[in-house]
């Protein structure tokens, strides 16, 4: 059972443990699908492992894009050729991200043109000229993100992609996305078997904080 001793655990405050425990238990249940519903330690604690890491101790609802300077010039990616490519170039960066002089913010971070210019023209967004980057950002305690998840996701619930996002800032859709993102994105299996490295995968699309997903499955599975 997902219980408010085991949220705590899994690093929500005693408000959050609190107000999502009962939401996660009612939503890892399927009635009568064996398969969708969540019942191993393994996948109990996998889920929230990854839930944790993905929205900061189940405290974010939508991404933060507060990058600094030198952050965006070292975001990097790919093309279909397999070429590298960088998202902001250096006067975007200095233009766009945040500065910090010690303590002090000097620069607040522009997060619209962040996310227009970051996630613009991809995942089934429109160009950066759009403000669907900035719309689609992360969303949900998983980060849905793009206007193509977002739709396939508004889908299973009748509502439009916009409504969708709205939804998903609240208690319910931010575990609802969830639990539709590991349910449709190939994450029960590896996830009933322990295997960290394969969810951080279909989770993240690399192994960003693996160290930590691990240390906080193996931390929650002895009390599952």
């Amino acid at each position: 059972m997902i219980t408010e001793k085991l949220m705590l655990l899994a690093g929500a405050s005693a408000p959050l443990a609190r107000l999502y425990a009962p939401i996660y238990e009612k939503a890892r249940v399927v009635p009568g699908d064996s398969f969708n519903t969540i019942t191993s330690r393994n996948g109990i604690a996998m889920l929230l492992a990854h839930g944790s890491i993905e929205s900061m101790g189940f405290s974010r609802v939508r991404e933060d894009l507060t990058y600094r300077v030198e952050t965006l010039k070292g975001l990097v990616g790919r093309d279909s050729k397999g070429r590298a490519f960088r998202y902001f170039t250096d006067e975007e960066a200095e233009k766009y991200g945040m500065i910090k002089q010690g303590k002090r913010v000097v620069q607040e971070a522009n997060q619209r043109m962040i996310g227009n210019l970051y996630y613009g023209g991809r995942m089934g967004n429109r160009g950066t000229h759009t403000d669907d980057g900035w719309n689609y950002r992360g969303t949900t305690h998983i980060q849905i993100t793009g206007l193509t998840n977002t739709t396939n996701w508004a889908n299973t619930l009748d509502l439009t992609p916009d409504q969708a996002v709205e939804f998903g800032k609240t208690p319910e859709g931010a575990v609802n996305g969830l639990l539709w993102y590991w349910r449709n994105h190939g994450l029960l299996v590896p996830a009933s078997r322990g295997d960290v490295v394969a969810c951080t995968k279909l989770v993240q699309g690399g192994s960003g904080h693996l160290k930590e997903r691990t240390e906080l499955f193996e931390k929650l599975l002895p009390h599952v």
